[in-house]
């Protein structure tokens, strides 16, 4: 158990809402192992509250482990974690049929934790917060389709959706892009087939419209996508050494960029 915490990667984000007041200012974040933000507060006259938010990227169902590494991070930091958001690959799969509907290879299909959080043996201890990837429970997510309670303390914000946690709007857009499938309509349907087991998780522009109609501003934005260009702010040589089909996909980010 314990290397299984040292090799989960989950970061930490302090996010400190201030006293409400007209004069308040956004002071620039400044490097630090835990990253502070200043942002707009509850409501609540002269409150001031303080949560912590941990980050973690691809679930892939390991949430055993995800929460040991949150307790011994709690441990280490001297810090409660309050909110827990995944940023897809979350597959909550409650059965063996659920595994069906999984895209991946065969070889790699395990049942994992999240049914043990689903029928009750074990509860989140920290509120948990996730969008889709392209490795999910594609029956279950739908069911689930404008958003739900996959399982006690683990909420599951849709194809595209908003939740407000602390006095933060929280938005996220489920899936990867896929430009063939962009401007269709979902018309999956049990059985899926092994295409549609794929399309199913695709973005679609009904989703990014729907998120386009927030009116209030958006602290928080997931997508299991990459943002455009972020391959320039890590070691792009070693990921394309690891997967050079990538190298395509990053061509073309720059040519949507530069573009606009």
């Amino acid at each position: 158990m314990l290397a299984a915490v040292r090799n989960r990667a989950v970061h930490l984000v302090v996010s400190a809402a201030t006293r409400p007041a007209s004069s308040a200012r956004t002071k620039q974040a400044r490097p630090s192992k835990l990253h502070k933000m200043q942002q707009q507060p509850p409501a609540g006259p002269g409150e001031r509250k303080t949560f912590t938010v941990a980050v973690e990227g691809c679930c892939h169902g390991e949430l055993d482990n995800i929460y040991a590494t949150l307790a011994h991070l709690e441990k280490a930091e001297g810090r409660k974690v309050d909110l827990l958001i995944c940023c897809g690959d979350f597959q909550a799969v409650r059965n063996l049929d659920d595994l069906e509907t999984m895209s991946c290879p065969v070889k790699y299909r395990d049942i994992m934790t999240f049914y043990k959080y689903y029928s009750g043996e074990k509860l989140a201890p920290v509120p948990t917060l996730f969008i889709g990837g392209n490795h999910e429970a594609t029956n279950y997510l739908w069911e689930l389709h404008y958003g739900g309670w996959a399982a006690p303390n683990i909420y599951f914000l849709g194809y595209a959706g908003a939740v407000r946690f602390g006095g933060h709007r929280i938005a996220g857009l489920s899936g990867t892009y896929v430009a063939q499938h962009y401007h269709m309509g979902h018309h999956e349907k049990l059985p899926y087939d092994d295409r549609a087991v794929k399309s199913a998780y695709h973005v679609r522009q009904l989703h990014v419209h729907r998120l386009m109609q927030l009116q209030q501003p958006t602290s928080i934005f997931l997508s299991h996508d990459w943002p455009n260009l972020i391959t320039r702010y890590g070691n792009s040589r070693w990921l394309f050494s690891k997967k050079p089909y990538f190298q395509k996909e990053v061509r073309c980010a720059v040519d949507v960029v530069q573009a606009s």
